[in-house]
């Protein structure tokens, strides 16, 4: 998808200008996620990518991680320094964009946090193999 330019009047981007480039962003980060998480939270397809790329003898392992969760902002925040897929896509975002994402990701949490303080957990998948 080629992103339409960007509409600039007085050297101001418009209000429909931003409208079109926001409607791009939101389609291409829901895209992006998506075929993120298909990729990285199964293990197979973790797996079968290390072998492709040569490795043998392939084993995945799961690591299981709980942390502390007190307020929904100190959450998110956190979760945003933390993770470099939620870098990625702040980054390819317009601040306003980010912004409004930010305010939905808050929306969303406090709707399905469990009763604060809590604890989650958060698996990740460690590949070892001989080269």
């Amino acid at each position: 998808m080629t992103p339409s330019p960007l509409q600039v009047k007085d050297g101001q981007p418009t209000s429909s200008g931003v409208k079109n480039r926001k409607a791009e962003n939101d389609r291409s980060c829901k895209q992006s996620v998506e075929s993120f998480l298909q990729r990285m939270e199964n293990p197979e397809v973790f797996r079968q990518e290390m072998i492709e790329a040569g490795f043998r003898n392939v084993e995945i392992h799961r690591i299981n991680k709980p942390f502390p969760v007190t307020t929904i902002p100190e959450f998110w925040t956190n979760m945003v320094k933390g993770s470099a897929p939620l870098q990625m896509l702040k980054k390819s975002m317009i601040d306003e964009v980010w912004h409004e994402k930010g305010i939905q990701a808050l929306d969303h949490l406090k709707e399905r946090l469990p009763e604060l303080p809590t604890e989650l957990t958060s698996d990740a998948w460690l590949g070892v193999g001989v080269k």
